[in-house]
Order: structure tokens, then sequence, then C-alpha cells
């Protein structure tokens, strides 16, 4: 390598590192950072400015903002919030009715964006505990575990499921079913099981009637028949073009803009203008097209958007192959080595930084350790270990994932603080068990038989 690429690269390696540890440190702002980050990358000369622009998904990008506005919607029109008091309303007994709950927001999550599903289910919550005079603290945290957790089970609302897909190239149906073989999506489904299992452990000791007040109210339909197109369209593009080509982005676009002519389109007095999404969702109420627009997830969106250009860097200048090869030696040839050492690593690190720049570098690691390995198959076991750890990973701590930093801070409004050592005491179980199981049935479907 010549004197001055070499320097370029230990200058990738240098702006990745202190962008990543800068995400850490002021997780607030890491959408600036991740801004930063991307313009030093140009700057230091590591990329020219089209090439910058090129490094970006924006098929991934498009799809995750137009899946975030019809799903904003879909929030806002009530649909969610009704179903969700009615199933509730049904169960009388304490635990069942707030594992229920818990089980409800995973569901709406395997859809819907994580933090939007912990809004629906917090006034809930609140309404249960204060009926049952009991602490509403363990009863939202199980909420947000369980968002979390059921994020990463389909193609759709989180970006990490996304970024598998455009790495693997895998259609919206290889989730539930691939090559013959239970998928991924039943892989949560066990580990979510297991991790009911420890939060009934939590809440069998409650005693009482189960009681809430029904406050939502169901503004139309149509959101809730654009979110089925969304889905629809990813599953029916992806299915046809064997992965995440133009025809995705371009069918959640259609119904993402439907969902918001709908919205547009709706009685203005009904609006209050100075109510922002977040709070409209919790209040049952509807802000103004400016307050829907302005609570859109940019934040998400715009880090998404930056943070291709340093790990596209650190990719081009042989940084994730040589950790590929790092990871092979480490696991000395054993495929269940490196599967473990994938799982425990991407465990650790989402529980302490965003998961979304880990795996950008890690997935195409991933197609490097298989061939380090002598693996000639496609490694779905590895993709979707690294995915179950990177994504349930982020339930370990109050500020791994934005569901549990929603949860946190909606609870220290209503004056119920949540301690980290209250908050590990059910994380931890929650996070372990849930990992374990899914990882462990992954392995056994794909890990030991190579898939065709």
């Amino acid at each position: 390598m010549a004197e001055g690429s070499e320097f370029l690269s230990w200058a990738a390696l240098f702006i990745f590192a202190a962008g990543f540890a800068s995400f850490l440190a002021f997780e607030k702002y890491r959408h600036w950072l991740a801004l930063i980050t991307a313009l030093a990358v140009v700057g230091a000369g590591l990329m020219e400015p089209l090439e910058a622009f090129l490094a970006v998904n924006w098929k991934i990008i498009i799809i995750f903002f137009t899946t975030l506005v019809a799903a904003e919607i879909f929030m806002l029109s009530g649909a969610g919030a009704v179903a969700a008091e009615h199933i509730i309303a049904r169960c009388k007994r304490p635990a069942v009715a707030i594992i229920t709950l818990c089980a409800l927001t995973g569901f709406l999550s395997i859809f819907v964006e994580n933090v939007a599903c912990v809004l629906i289910a917090a006034p809930i919550a609140i309404s249960l505990a204060e009926r049952l005079k009991i602490p509403p603290q363990p009863v939202l945290v199980g909420c947000a575990l369980s968002s979390n957790l059921q994020g990463c089970a389909l193609l759709v609302g989180d970006p990490p499921s996304m970024l598998l897909a455009a790495e693997a190239r895998f259609a919206f149906a290889d989730f539930i079913w691939y090559s013959g073989r239970p998928s991924i999506f039943w892989s949560v489904q066990l580990g979510a099981l297991a991790g009911l299992g420890v939060l009934w452990l939590v809440f069998r000791k409650y005693r009482g009637v189960a009681e809430i007040e029904r406050t939502a109210r169901l503004t139309g339909m149509l959101p809730s028949w654009c979110l089925v197109g969304v889905v629809a369209s990813l599953a029916i593009a992806t299915q046809i073009e064997a992965g995440i080509g133009w025809g995705a982005p371009i069918g959640t676009t259609f119904f993402a803009v439907i969902a918001f002519v709908w919205y547009v389109r709706l009685d203005k007095d009904t609006m209050e203008a100075d109510l922002s999404a977040e709070d409209a969702m919790v209040a049952h109420r509807l802000p103004s097209v400016r307050g829907l627009v302005r609570g859109l997830d940019w934040k998400t969106t715009l880090f998404l958007i930056a943070i291709f250009v340093p790990v596209g860097a650190l990719a081009a200048f042989g940084w994730v192959d040589r950790l590929a090869l790092l990871i092979a030696e480490l696991a000395q040839g054993s495929r269940a080595g490196v599967y473990l050492i994938l799982i425990v690593t991407a465990v650790i690190a989402s529980a302490f930084v965003d998961n979304v720049p880990f795996l950008l570098v890690m997935l195409p690691a991933v197609s490097g350790i298989a061939v380090d390995l002598g693996i000639t198959w496609n490694p779905v076991f590895l993709y979707f270990g690294l995915l179950l750890g990177a994504s349930v990973g982020g339930n370990i701590t109050p500020v791994g994932a934005q569901a549990n930093i929603t949860a946190v801070g909606f609870l220290r409004k209503h004056n119920a603080p949540v301690t980290l050592q209250g908050y590990l005491r059910l994380s931890l179980p929650y996070t372990l068990l849930a990992v374990a199981v899914s990882a462990f049935f992954t392995y056994l479907t794909f890990g030991i038989v190579p898939p065709q």
C-alpha cells in the first residue's frame, strides 16, 4: 500500500471511530454528529461528494421514511389504541391484562416504529397501574422490551431488518420462511414467548380487578388500509425483485402519500396547532398538519443518511475485510464460535450505542467471515444471529433503544422515575433469555445443516 493510501486508510478508521464514540457520548445529537462525520470523510478526501451521495442506500432511506409516515398517521387515526383498549378491557386478572398489553405492543412493533407503539401503550399502562395501585414502571418498561424484540421480526418498521435485507438480498417472505425452513420471524416469536414468561413471573403477584379508562377514538380506517398496503407492497416487490429494488420504495411511497392526503383533508377544527405528534398520541387527539410533519422522526432519518458515508469509507479501505478475518481467527474456524462471537458482540454493543452503524459495518463482514470459514452457502444463521443480538441487545439499558428512552421519559413526566437498578432487574433476565432462545432456535434451523 502506498504511503498516501495508508494515511487515508487510517484516517477513515479514525473518523469512523471518533464519530462512533461521539454517538455514545452525545446520543441526543447523534444526527448532527453523523452529518459532521460524513462531511469529515469528504473533507479529508476519502470520498468525492458524488461518491458520498452514492454510498447512501436511498432505497432503504425512502422505505424507512415512507413507512414512518404511514405508521404515524395510522397511530394518530386511533385504530391501534382503540383495538388495544378493547382487548385489554376484556382482561380482568392484573397479570393477564399487563402481559396482554406487552404482547400487543410487541405485535404492533412488527409493523410499526417502536416509539409509536410505546406511546400507544403508555396511557393504558398508566391507567392500569392507577386502578391496581401498583407502580407503573415495570408495566411500561415491559411494553418497551416487547416492542424492541419484535422490531426485527419482519422486513418492515425498523432499519436493522432493512439493512439485512439489502445486504443479503432477502425478500419479505424470507423473514418468515427461507429455503424450506422457519425463518427469523419464528425465532423472534419463540424469544417473545420466553420474554413474556419472565414478565409473568414479575406480574403474577399483583391482585385486584384490572380496569382501564377507555379514551381512544377512531378517526378513520383508511390509514389502516394504507399500512396494510405498505406491508403488501414490500412483500410483493421484494419477492419479484429478489431483494430490495426500486419497486418497494415506490410502493411504500404511494401508500404513504395516500395516508398523508387523507390527513390533510381532515376537519381542521378537530386539530390542535400547538400539539406535537408525540403528545397527540398519548392524549388521543390530532395535531395540525404542521405538527404532524414536525413530529416525524427527522433526526433518525438524517442519521441514517449520514452514517452510510463513513461506513462506506471504512469498507473502501479494507477495514471491514480485516474485521472479518479477525473474527474468523478468534473463532478458530468454528461456525458455532463465530455465531456466538457475533451475538455476544452485538448484544454488548447495542446496549450502549445505536445498532445501525454497528450493523452497517458487521453485515458486510459476515460475507467475509463466511469465506474465511469456507462456507459456500448463504450464511443465513450468521446474518440472523447478528440481527437478533443487535436488535434485542438494546433492551439491556435504558439508553440502548429509542423505545426505552421514550418509556423512561414518559414515566419521568408522570412522576414515576425509573432507577437503573429497577430497570436492569427486569431487562437483564428478559433480554438474556429472549436472545438465548431465539439464537438457539436459529442455529438449530440454519447453523447445523446448511440451507440450499
